[in-house]
């Protein structure tokens, strides 16, 4: 089964400048953190849609900093990786689609 990630919710879908698409391993990334936040497993995303909300960016960028710093590599410095997550807030990632958490 394909991800399927929604960016048309995202200040980046938004931007009237070009700016890069997120790469694999920034979604791989953001993914795993989307799952710790919620507390899900990977399975779940099959019968569920999940989202970054906007007033989980500090939580986001927490999780990034301090669960898993090997993984936040793919931002680079600490602001680099706030600036990327506010590009990235509202972004949807499901399966199949389904309810949203």
């Amino acid at each position: 089964m394909t991800l399927q990630w929604d960016l048309s919710d995202t200040p980046l879908f938004r931007c009237e400048t070009r700016v890069n698409a997120p790469t694999e391993g920034e979604l791989f990334v953001v993914l795993v953190a989307l799952l710790l936040l919620k507390g899900m497993g990977y399975h779940e995303l099959a019968q569920r849609e999940i989202v970054f909300q906007p007033d989980q960016q500090q939580q986001f960028a927490e999780v990034f900093e301090y669960r898993i710093p090997e993984l936040a590599s793919e931002f680079g410095c600490a602001e680099a990786l706030r600036a990327r997550l506010s590009e990235l807030v509202g972004i949807r990632v499901s399966r199949m689609g389904g309810a949203v958490a």
